[in-house]
């Protein structure tokens, strides 16, 4: 049974909302002892929370993506024969798993700080929702 789109929105840009108004953990400055891999692997713990969370509200399970992928320029994995797009992060509903150019990424994190990283991964992981 397909849940209507409205709702599915909405709680993406809840998500979305709340991960760049620093609804995420720690500071977003350059400043914070945070890595990049501490964002990353963060950002996707958090969000993977959030829409278990959801799910249950719901009265749905949820199920976590397979895998989680970073990769470099046209070296990223195919989704359905379509190739990984450098700059890029996307979620693929054929092998349930996100990819993400990780230079591209963790060049938006150094040059805007955590906030991108926690913007990004909620992202892709939503839209796997609208699949739902």
């Amino acid at each position: 049974m397909r849940r209507p789109l409205l709702p599915l929105l909405a709680l993406l840009l809840t998500a979305l909302l709340a991960a760049a108004c620093g609804g995420a953990p720690g500071p977003f400055s350059r400043d914070s002892d945070d890595s990049f891999d501490d964002d990353v692997r963060d950002a996707r713990a958090l969000s993977e929370e959030f829409w278990k969370q959801e799910f249950s509200r719901y009265g749905r399970t949820y199920r976590p993506i397979t895998a989680f992928i970073p990769y470099t320029g046209k070296a990223g994995p195919s989704c359905g024969g379509q190739k990984a797009v450098p700059g890029n992060a996307f979620y693929c509903p054929l092998g349930h798993f996100v990819a993400y150019d990780r230079a591209w990424m963790e060049s938006l994190w150094s040059e805007m700080g955590d906030g991108s990283v926690y913007v990004i991964i909620p992202h892709e992981l939503g839209r796997r929702l609208l699949r739902v």
